[in-house]
């Protein structure tokens, strides 16, 4: 059903998204992270429409998310890494406010009943352990507010149980290039970070 569901989804993606989007191959695995349930999804792209045609705003090499199963079978959400590498992201926001990465499309909502107490579901658990950036190309083109910045090589990760009210959040950064204007003034320019 591979194809099928490649079909599907990128359907949906398409029909929900003012954007084009397209992805490669993806692969679902138990044996890299075992006894963890790995997804992988290769060469994701998110391209603009209307004013944003011919900008890609997102360009991934690999997306990669590494679920616990048997919390998942229990309900509970356990995201135990969620990664993307070799992404290439590209945010322009026109004079006016206009954002590229404004992709959704409105929603027609529908009315919901209330729910009373009593019948109230469970609580809703996700937690995630770990996140991370590999070798990113980030360009943020802001010509609202007048600023622009770039990064080269960007690199980052995180880890830290989400699901609490307070936690600590350990994270790791770094950058070949760092480049930051506003009003015209260099701020940074090809910085290492």
């Amino acid at each position: 059903f591979k194809d099928d569901i490649f079909k599907l989804v990128k359907e949906q993606a398409n029909n929900n998204l003012n954007a084009k989007v397209d992805f490669g191959d993806f692969g679902m695995t138990l044996f890299k992270s075992f006894p963890d349930f790995t997804l992988q999804i290769s060469d994701v792209t998110v391209e603009g429409v209307d004013e944003f045609d011919g900008t890609t705003l997102a360009d991934i090499g690999t997306l990669e998310v590494t679920v616990d199963i048997m919390k998942a079978i229990s309900g509970e959400i356990n995201i135990k890494k969620f990664g993307l590498v070799n992404p290439k992201l590209h945010v322009i926001v026109l004079k006016g406010g206009k954002a590229n990465y404004d992709i959704a499309k409105p929603s027609e909502e529908a009315e919901t009943p209330e729910e009373t107490p009593e019948e109230g579901g469970g609580e809703f658990k996700a937690s995630i352990q770990k996140y991370y950036i590999e070798n990113a190309q980030v360009i943020y083109d802001d010509q609202d507010g007048n600023m622009y910045a770039e990064l080269v090589n960007f690199n980052h990760s995180g880890s830290g149980d989400f699901t609490q009210d307070l936690f600590t959040l350990q994270t790791e950064t770094d950058a070949d290039e760092v480049t930051y204007k506003m009003d015209g003034i260099p701020y940074l320019n090809h910085v290492a970070l």
